[in-house]
């Protein structure tokens, strides 16, 4: 991780701001909660590349086809008991998406789910590099512009070592240009680490 909670980045709402740790919840379910929601930062991550990455979520998680992609998406067996056992404990959130079911990965994309809203809300680790490679499917419309899935006020992110617009739609890391700047980044970290 680029970053470090020590608190639940996304909460669920076990009673407002109350650790996981004081939830009343079985420990295996506590255990995996704690593993998925405090994110610690990794002292072996030297340096961040973002490509195409929904900082700041992206509208299509909120439009019909990404209401489409998210009945697609299956809860892993594992999380439909962690699931179950949190729901009683759950406050409800008015301003959230009302769902019968765990939220998914798309569903965390809207540009106003809480999830998004916390995660953007933690600092990246300070002495850590960052580095941006943003789509661009060909407008040059910079700051409006988009790969397609994500637009680029939700990839721009404030402080980057670098940030790179490539003529590309949301697959960037397929891109040549942006292929040559992930290179080009690595030799810049090797440098450094010497």
């Amino acid at each position: 991780m680029k970053t470090s909670t020590g608190f639940p980045s996304f909460i669920l709402d076990f009673g407002g701001s109350a650790r996981i740790a004081k939830t009343p919840l079985a420990s295996d379910t506590r255990k995996l909660l704690e593993e998925a929601l405090i994110f610690n930062h990794r002292p072996d991550v030297q340096r961040v590349i973002f490509i195409s990455t929904p900082h700041r979520g992206s509208d299509l998680a909120s439009n019909w086809i990404g209401r489409i992609g998210a009945a697609l998406v299956r809860t892993p067996r594992l999380f439909t008991s962690v699931y179950a056992a949190s729901k009683p404990l759950l406050i409800s959130d008015p301003a959230a998406r009302p769902l019968n079911r765990m939220p998914n990965s798309v569903d965390t994309l809207e540009p106003n789910d809480r999830f998004v809203e916390a995660v953007n809300k933690l600092p990246i680790t300070p002495g850590i590099p960052y580095h941006s490679i943003i789509g661009d499917r060909g407008r040059g419309d910079t700051p409006n512009s988009s790969d397609g899935v994500v637009p680029y006020w939700s990839s721009h992110l404030q402080g980057a070592q670098s940030e790179l617009i490539v003529n590309s739609d949301h697959g960037a890391q397929y891109n040549p240009q942006a292929i040559r700047e992930v290179e080009r980044i690595l030799k810049l970290n090797l440098a450094v680490s010497r």
